[in-house]
């Protein structure tokens, strides 16, 4: 027996300029060598474990395709992958804004598509998607492979690492490899090793409660039917759903003809698309029906016209003028992509024409998520489009009772829990190290944000998330054995509709704790995503603006490229002036509102902590804030919403992260 982790394979890329481990198993006090690209010879024992170890000597990075042999001496039994380069690796993590798929982005998945690339930056782009397992037991290995950066691979990677790949690859003309592992919906309890959790007190004992029950043969009986395929979820998901929700029952027979376009809706609800018709308290998860009449012009008539949506959240059946034209999703499945339903020209007569789409959720949210450039009908021909955003008219067909939520905060349900202490980091995490790579980006809070405050716990969890994130830093550069190994996060995109100033608001929280978080601890730095946000989508579909924010970050920290402006104004120091409050800030070039007009989103308050609105004017590298109502101002607020409105940028027109000084 000989076999080394999936994570190399065929295609892999190795981390240039670093050692390289590569490990594996075989049987006992075998003698092996290693031979990468039959210019390198090395030999290395097997423990009484059947484990090895080599470790490569740094190189350059090469575009030539090389081959990585293990021989094991006396059976000559080989183990050979091909086709790997040297350049820059970098591990991908977080929850589900990092896992959201480019086919889940709409229009930017067109867009990356028809980017013009050679077939060299084509083959020297490649991700590794680690699959989900959260079954809790420390694995060796993860199943998972390589794939280059062809045309019908990406649809399925991470949106956001493919970004950032794509911007280090245009940047450092070498190749780039990503290695994605994420899982939509989780803490950051669940990605840390779990000797972490023995050092923080309060902790501790939770951990020690859960790992106890964790060992329980009941525990693990009751969990049998989630063990069936344990590193093939979401069968854990699929198990939890079928015991928790409802599947569509199909078309009720009062419903029969919502579809046809004579159908008199005028007593159904006004509905904006997109949007979550839960939220708007149009109706409640099930069966519900959208439908919108539009004028098909003369000009279109035998044309080839396709109907466009984002994702319809989570199963839809679509009609055209009375007409099947597209569907998607069954059982528990959640079809969260880009929806292109070809239409028949006999359908396009010119007039007026009803689209009507019945759509499904049985968890979770449900309405059309994306945004409004996604919402049209296109002309095969001449490319002209009738835009659909705006309101729509809707009613509910079946309503079903949903589940609470699935997720703990570490603790119970240990078994396949994706949200118990360290499961994630066990089957998603722990078999990649030691593998090189050059940093971690890191898009995750969301979840922690909207916990509950744990009994015995002061604070709430969105400031409790520095400490929470900085363990886990800590943890992983332990782990990988480089004390600065750089982490990129993303700072939580705008969401909901809320206020411009929230003084409670937990995203407002959950962002100082990032921001915190970087400030104490070396080489770890934010890219902002506070204006790629989307007031109705908690997925927000731009993820290229914030792939290559998180590469603007590496090129001028990790790679030392001046010339690249790694972020916006970040605050430094703040002093009183008199009446005022100057806010001194790095990266301040060219500061100006986004909007041309004042810059908002500040507010200032004195030692009774009511904060107000303040004019702001920039002098240099500075602001003076100022408000008539704070006659002596002490402490400052910028952005302090779920959903701020913030306009302050730099001559990059790279946005200011939010922020508190006191």
């Amino acid at each position: 027996m000989l076999k080394l982790p999936s994570i190399f394979s065929d295609g892999a890329v190795f981390q240039r300029r670093k050692p390289i481990p590569v490990w594996g198993w075989t049987d006992p006090n075998t003698l092996l060598e290693c031979r990468f690209d039959s210019r390198k010879f090395y030999t290395a024992s097997s423990l009484l474990s059947g484990k090895f170890s080599f470790t490569l000597p740094p190189m350059e990075a090469d575009f030539t395709p090389r081959t990585l042999t293990i021989c094991n001496l006396s059976t000559k039994e080989e183990l050979s992958f091909g086709n790997i380069l040297l350049g820059e690796v970098w591990l991908a993590s977080g929850q589900s804004n990092m896992e959201f798929t480019l086919s889940c982005a709409g229009l930017q998945l067109e867009e990356f598509q028809k980017e013009e690339r050679s077939k060299q930056e084509i083959d020297t782009l490649r991700m590794f998607t680690v699959k989900k397992d959260s079954l809790g037991v420390v694995q060796d290995d993860c199943k998972g492979r390589w794939e280059v950066s062809e045309n019908d691979l990406v649809p399925n990677w991470s949106a956001v690492g493919l970004w950032f790949g794509r911007k280090l690859q245009k940047e450092l003309s070498i190749p780039i490899g990503i290695i994605h592992s994420s899982w939509g919906g989780t803490i950051v309890e669940t990605w840390t090793g779990p000797e972490t959790f023995l050092q923080e007190e309060f902790l501790k004992d939770r951990f020690l409660a859960a790992l106890s029950d964790a060992q329980s043969a009941e525990t693990w009986k009751e969990s049998a039917s989630l063990l069936e395929s344990h590193t093939a979820p979401p069968a854990d998901f699929q198990a939890y759903f079928k015991n928790n929700c409802v599947t569509d029952k199909g078309l009720s027979d009062f419903a029969a003809e919502w579809m046809k376009p004579e159908l008199d809706t005028s007593d159904w609800k006004d509905v904006n698309v997109p949007g979550d018709w839960v939220r708007q308290q149009a109706g409640e998860h099930g069966a519900f029906w959208l439908r919108k009449s539009v004028i098909i012009p003369e000009s279109w008539e035998n044309c080839p016209v396709t109907l466009r949506m984002p994702t319809l959240d989570k199963q839809d059946t679509t009609y055209f003028n009375g007409a099947l034209v597209g569907a998607a999703g069954k059982e528990f499945e959640y079809a969260g992509f880009f929806r292109k339903y070809p239409i028949a020209p006999e359908l396009t007569k010119p007039g007026r024409a009803v689209i009507a789409i019945r759509i499904f959720s049985f968890i979770y949210g449900a309405g059309v998520y994306g945004s409004k450039e996604e919402c049209f009908l296109e002309n095969g021909k001449t490319g002209e489009r009738i835009p659909l955003a705006g309101v729509w008219k809707g009613c509910q067909e079946t309503i079903i009772p949903v589940p609470g939520n699935l997720y703990a905060s570490g603790g119970g349900d240990f078994v396949c829990n994706p949200n118990a202490f360290s499961n994630l980091y066990n089957g998603m995490i722990h078999p990649l190290i030691p593998c090189a790579i050059s940093g971690v980006i890191w898009y995750q809070g969301e979840s922690n944000s909207g916990m509950d405050l744990t009994p015995g716990e002061t604070l709430p969890p969105s400031v409790l998330y520095k400490e929470r994130m900085e363990a886990m830093i800590r943890d992983w550069r332990f782990r990988w054995g480089e004390k600065d190994l750089p982490f990129l996060m993303v700072g939580l995109a705008g969401y909901e509709e809320v206020p411009e100033y929230d003084e409670n608001s937990s995203w407002a929280r959950l962002r100082e704790s990032q921001r915190k978080c970087a400030l104490e601890l070396d080489n770890v730095y934010i890219a902002s995503a506070v204006d790629c946000g989307d007031r109705d989508d908690i997925h927000p579909k731009d993820k290229r603006t914030v792939g290559y924010r998180l590469a603007f970050q590496a090129l001028y920290h990790v790679y030392h490229k001046d010339s690249v402006t790694p972020c916006g104004p970040v605050p430094v120091r703040k002093k009183i002036e008199g009446k005022a409050l100057r806010i001194e800030f790095d990266f301040a070039d060219g500061m100006k509102s986004s909007d041309g007009k004042k810059i908002r989103g500040f507010y200032i308050a004195g030692t009774d902590e009511k904060f107000f609105p303040c004019e702001a004017v920039v002098e240099g590298r500075s602001i003076l804030l100022s408000c008539e109502k704070v006659p002596s101002p002490c402490r400052v607020r910028y952005g302090w919403s779920d959903f701020p409105v913030c306009t302050l940028v730099n001559s990059s027109s790279l946005p200011a992260f939010p922020f508190e000084l006191q």
